[in-house]
């Protein structure tokens, strides 16, 4: 199964904090129908048959909900504060994905947390690659391509000499998909003295050296939060973000892409 926290995304109505640590999104079946989690901000063009893409990727930061000692487990907003810190699997990387409706076929190439570059696709495959974090001076480079229904992963530290990671088998997979970057971050599973609860984080990546090559128009980017949330007024509730300047593309987003049931929190250290 892919790693990810199972008590992802959750939503409390409008509160930053939840009682309950098993929250999933309505509604959200994979290929293989299994319920799965599937949140996370896409930056994305549509892509034609055979391609690929490339992105550096130079930094990965997040902050949680953070709830003071002495804040009642059922506090309001007010006393809520969002404190530095990334989620161990929170991911950021290259993904290709035939739509952007919630459990349709993906397969992507990623940098997590806590947990190395990861090669995961349909909720249920997850290859690890080389371990470690990512900074300025020590980046990460993921590469992802499609030749049919096969999609190979690799990442590189310098963009020069590359590591094969995995492949994935995406049987069927349709003509056009979507092509692009992503980031999302499970919530941050705390064990508090009324009882554990899991709160709101979000993770925010900093991508340059992005190329597309194949089937892709190689115009304006399109962006999409997936499986965000409405608020009854009508505004999305902890959306993403995506500030585009001179080459560089910072992401932010929450959420995860997992299939539910999985035990991704148990390994969080």
């Amino acid at each position: 199964m892919v790693a990810g926290n199972t008590p992802v995304s959750v939503d409390c109505g409008g509160n930053t904090v939840c009682s309950s640590p098993t929250v999933p999104s309505e509604g959200a079946v994979g290929p293989d129908g299994e319920a799965v989690e599937d949140k996370f901000f896409f930056v994305y063009q549509p892509l034609v048959g055979n391609g690929s893409i490339t992105a550096r990727l130079t930094s990965m930061t997040g902050e949680f909900a953070y709830l003071p000692p002495n804040a009642t487990p059922n506090a309001s907003a007010s006393s809520i504060v969002l404190v530095p810190g990334v989620q161990p699997w929170a991911k950021a990387g290259v993904i290709i994905k035939e739509s952007t409706t919630q459990g349709s076929p993906y397969a992507a190439m990623m940098l997590t947390g806590s947990h190395g570059v990861r090669m995961q696709d349909n909720f249920t495959q997850d290859i690890a690659g080389i371990p470690g974090l990512v900074s300025a001076t020590s980046p990460r480079w993921l590469r992802l391509t499609r030749l049919g229904d096969t999609l190979t992963g690799d990442e590189s530290t310098d963009g020069t000499r590359w590591t094969r990671v995995g492949t994935a088998h995406l049987a069927g997979l349709l003509v056009t998909v979507q092509i692009g970057l992503f980031v999302t971050s499970p919530c941050v599973l705390t064990g508090e003295k009324n009882g554990g609860s899991c709160r709101f984080a979000q993770a925010t990546a900093v991508f340059d050296h992005v190329s597309l090559q194949g089937g892709v128009p190689r115009g304006a980017w399109s962006r999409d939060d997936v499986g965000v949330t409405i608020d009854p007024n009508g505004k999305p509730h902890h959306p993403g973000s995506l500030v585009e300047f001179a080459g560089t593309f910072t992401v932010t987003g929450n959420g995860d892409i997992t299939s539910l049931g999985t035990t991704g929190a148990a390994e969080d250290g």
